[in-house]
């Protein structure tokens, strides 16, 4: 079973109201002109150690520049670690297509365990690029700056306790983010915490929605570090009951290699009906918005009661 477990953050010293200048989203989502944008905010972004640069002529450099920032940080107190391990409940509300919504997450340590122990399972393969540059970037810094995102299907009593008492004190941390609302309460009471471990330690696995590459990084620093080094078993996790109903999951967009271009939509709408119910839209090139917005709308509401999805250029050669 899994073990999640509270930790000792590292968390900015800045008031709330500076952390807008302050946060980055995860190293695999910004790109290199917004890279350039983060690192322009301010000199203690997290950016320059989720993804830092390499210094001009010196390749490879970026790992030991994170290591300097981070060094710099904690020596003019930029960061602070907490005085005692603690579980952080993190509430993030925002609004998407005209909807206000509200996700709940728990931010803990995960001990990293093979993926055959059962306790945190996969759902997609890895490449060793990515993997090596969070490997030598760890070795560096010896930090998790980003976490990984894992669900989780009970719904733990003691974190549901946890969540009724935070609502009653004011959050610890409290910022305004790219329109959406952050409040962070820090939970560090011992009955709390061990009641928390207990009903996740008892309950069943974790799923990774978004991190595998840094799941196997932590798996493979474990493996490698030093007995007493402290955390290297765990990665820092955010942990979201599945069915929670701020959870929104958005469709990806796939280009498909290798299809069959004499395969007709006809002809795939035949063979996959024992299977699917399918529905034809007619989408051509250069068609108006109106019949992409109508076949859009289909699938956001089919996807409300079961998975769904759209094809399209079946039949053409490109």
């Amino acid at each position: 079973m899994p073990r999640v477990l509270p930790f000792a953050g590292l968390r900015y010293a800045a008031p709330s109201a500076e952390l807008e200048r302050l946060v980055s989203p995860p190293y695999d989502v910004v790109s290199a002109e917004e890279q350039a944008q983060l690192r322009a905010l301010s000199p203690n972004n997290a950016i320059y150690v989720e993804l830092p640069m390499d210094a001009n002529g010196e390749s490879c450099s970026r790992y030991r520049l994170a290591a300097e920032a981070l060094a710099r940080w904690r020596a003019q107190r930029v960061v602070l670690p907490e005085p005692r391990p603690a579980f952080y409940l993190s509430e993030t509300e925002y609004t998407y297509g005209g909807q206000a919504l509200r996700r709940r997450d728990l931010l803990a340590a995960l001990g990293v365990e093979p993926w055959s122990s059962g306790a945190v399972l996969p759902h997609e393969h890895t490449m060793a690029g990515p993997k090596a540059d969070r490997l030598e970037l760890m070795r560096a810094t010896h930090l998790n700056a980003s976490p990984i995102w894992v669900l989780h299907r009970d719904r733990p009593p003691a974190l549901e306790a946890a969540w009724t008492a935070a609502e009653a004190r004011t959050p610890a941390v409290e910022f305004n983010w790219r329109g959406e609302q952050h409040r962070v309460w820090i939970v560090d009471d011992e009955a709390t915490l061990t009641a928390i471990q207990s009903d996740f330690l008892h309950g069943g696995p974790l799923y990774i929605a978004d991190g595998h590459h840094r799941y196997e990084t932590s798996l493979a620093f474990k493996a490698e570090a030093d007995e007493g080094l402290p955390g290297a078993g765990a990665t820092l996790a955010t942990v979201t009951w599945a069915d929670d109903p701020g959870l929104l999951v958005l469709p990806t967009h796939r280009l498909l290699n290798g299809v069959d271009p004499s395969l007709t939509l006809e002809e795939a709408e035949t063979r996959w009906s024992d299977a699917f119910h399918v529905e034809y839209y007619p989408i051509w090139e250069d068609a108006p918005a109106e019949p992409l917005d109508a076949l859009m709308q289909q699938l956001a509401s089919s996807g409300r009661a079961a998975p769904s999805f759209g094809v399209y250029g079946l039949g053409r050669t490109v």
